[in-house]
């Protein structure tokens, strides 16, 4: 079991953190995180039939997918205590994505 799975294998916690930090960070894969400022968000969609939510940034968008995705969104709309982190726990969010802009890195 990998490290990160190792850390976040709580069944019952859900898979993001609620905290205030500026910054939001989304993990794409156990290996590979990206992280965004808050204040950097252009535009979100949340589609609850699809239970799928698209947070775009200036570098590209994250796409979360999932049955808690409107708990996550919920939380990340929040001015206190909003979600900083983002995984995927092949549960309540079971894809995270990201479609880059341009060229990133």
């Amino acid at each position: 079991m990998s490290q990160l799975t190792e850390q976040y294998k709580e069944i019952d916690s859900p898979p993001w953190l609620t905290q205030t930090d500026f910054v939001f960070r989304v993990w794409v894969s156990p290996t590979h995180s990206l992280g965004f400022q808050y204040y950097s968000l252009v535009a979100s969609e949340y589609y609850a039939d699809e239970e799928r939510l698209s947070l775009e940034f200036p570098k590209g968008t994250v796409v979360v997918v999932g049955p808690r995705t409107g708990e996550l969104y919920d939380q990340f709309c929040k001015e206190r205590g909003r979600a900083t982190m983002v995984r995927a726990d092949g549960v309540g969010i079971t894809e995270v994505g990201f479609k880059p802009r341009g060229k990133f890195g």
